[in-house]
């Protein structure tokens, strides 16, 4: 089997895209999007919630380090 991309998600978002297209999308589904083993109009959405999650995620951080060298005694 070829090496595939992967999209690495943590538990917590995991979480969002099971209560976002779970039951009506399997948990298999889900994975084999994650990994780009499918492509259907399905998977593609699911890539790209778990793409919209990650750059929140960073944007997070950057505004934690932005709050960090504003104030950086807290």
């Amino acid at each position: 089997m070829p090496n595939y991309v992967k999209i690495s998600l943590g538990r917590k978002h995991h979480k969002v895209l099971r209560e976002e297209f779970l039951p009506r999308i399997s948990r298999q589904t889900i994975f084999n999007a994650l990994t780009y083993r499918s492509n259907t109009p399905n998977s593609i959405a699911i890539r790209k919630k778990a793409k919209n999650l990650l750059l929140q995620e960073v944007e997070l951080i950057e505004k934690n380090d932005l709050e960090l060298k504003r104030n950086p005694n807290n």
